[in-house]
């Protein structure tokens, strides 16, 4: 169970890297990389891993 909780929480932090090392959303206040007409947790520190909805995932 562990390892699993590992391997998703690995392809998260890498998905969100390499969402935000390509061009920011439009409108991404936030710089999640989740434009803000999509984002339901529009003050998110920068750095935080967010799922597609921009909430944190932690």
């Amino acid at each position: 169970m562990t390892k699993q909780i590992l391997k998703f929480a690995a392809f998260a932090f890498a998905l969100v890297m390499l969402s935000s090392s390509a061009v920011p959303a439009p409108g991404d206040q936030d710089q999640d990389g989740v434009a803000d007409d999509v984002d339901r947790c529009p003050n998110t520190p920068i750095g935080v891993l967010v799922d597609p909805y921009g909430c944190p995932l932690f």
